[in-house]
């Protein structure tokens, strides 16, 4: 944010000098009547989110996503910003708002609106309470939530990861800003989801077509083809073990005939906060292997797991290519989706059950596997 200079102070003079008329006049907007001018404005709104509070750091892209799921529910005038509000040391929820509403005044922000979060909580001990704060361009605060264990939605939802709280916390924010439902397959894709799609590595819609026409022709030759399997990541690193026993998963189910690649490929992954980008580069990656390197197989398969501190996972990922790197199936699973939900998940075993189940409903339903 800019400096407080001469001007920034003469403004922050004169707005003071304004809210202190309005007040001696009974004219100043209630909490109730800002928020009811929210929810007039609704879809309209302009916000600006910053980034978020993860226990004792701040992460902008942990904000952009929430900036993304905030568009994805219908918002046209939502932004985000790598300027972070920072604090030192513990604060109450009140010391928090009071302190982020000086720095709303202080600063050179000039929408509407501008948003805030707080995941905290410790690696070990999982999340301790969330915090989500509303302001409107004078410091006002127009809308605020917090969870902590001992509430009941805190309780039902159980949030371990950032990605739990963010859907917490804009799914909150539905009703003041009549979102539509940002999670479902509906949700509308703006200016800020094509951008990060570009920096992020998503498909492009011609990547995406050429996908689907792979799989179809999968579906009626991959359980009769030679598949190899490379070394599973768990946690990044390559696990051979691992992959020994989803192949013979992968025999037993009669998905092909596997074996354990001799080698491992040459690829090298981020440890980034989104998912969706750790798995595009993982499929990129082991694409542009292939395509230097073809398998010695009609297919090849490379899972990626991640776990949580108390051991469950929290990702599962898995990409097919053909022997050329051609993409045939690219999946996406954490506890957002039923196949996950389904299972219980604390091992890599458990992990390679649900890429079998996977990989099952790939080929008997086509499309995403029949993932909504």
């Amino acid at each position: 944010m800019a400096n407080r200079n001469s001007l920034t102070a003469g403004i922050r003079a004169a707005s003071l000098l304004l809210a202190f008329s309005w007040l001696a006049a009974g004219q100043l907007p209630s909490p109730a009547g800002r928020l009811e001018t929210l929810k007039t404005k609704g879809l309209d709104a302009e916000v600006m989110v910053l980034p978020v509070r993860l226990g004792d750091r701040t992460m902008s892209e942990v904000g952009e996503v929430v900036a993304m799921s905030l568009e994805h529910g219908g918002m046209r005038k939502v932004d985000w910003t790598t300027q972070a509000f920072s604090r030192s040391g513990e604060a109450t929820f009140q010391q928090m708002s009071t302190a982020f509403g000086d720095y709303v005044r202080g600063s050179a922000i000039t929408t509407e609106y501008t948003l805030y979060a707080e995941f905290l909580g410790t690696p070990g001990a999982g999340v301790a309470e969330i915090r989500g704060l509303l302001v409107d361009k004078g410091g006002n605060p127009v809308w605020s939530y917090r969870q902590t264990p001992e509430d009941e939605e805190f309780k039902k939802m159980r949030p371990r990861e950032p990605m739990q709280c963010i859907v917490m916390l804009v799914n909150a924010l539905r009703d003041p800003l009549s979102l539509q439902d940002p999670f479902g397959p509906n949700a509308f894709e703006g200016r800020l989801t094509e951008r990060w799609a570009k920096r992020t590595g998503l498909p492009t819609s011609g990547e995406r077509a050429a996908l689907q026409k792979a799989l179809e022709t999968a579906r009626t030759r991959l359980a009769g083809s030679k598949l190899v399997v490379f070394p599973t990541l768990i946690g990044g690193r390559p696990d051979r073990k691992q992959a020994v026993h989803l192949a013979d998963m992968l025999n037993d189910q009669k998905l092909g005939k596997a074996e354990v690649a001799t080698v491992q490929p040459a690829i090298e992954i981020q440890n980034v906060l989104n998912e969706q980008q750790r798995l595009w580069q993982m499929a990129r990656a082991i694409r542009e292997y292939l395509r230097q390197k073809p398998a010695a197989a009609d297919y090849a398969v490379l899972a990626d797991y991640a776990f949580a501190p108390d051991g469950k996972a929290f990702t599962v990922h898995f990409v097919v290519c053909d022997h050329s790197g051609e993409w045939v199936i690219v999946d996406f699973q954490n506890d957002h989706f039923p196949d996950f939900q389904a299972m219980e998940l604390k091992s890599g075993d458990d992990c390679d059950r649900l890429v079998t189940k996977r990989l099952d409903r790939f080929l008997r339903t086509g499309a995403n596997g029949g993932q909504e």
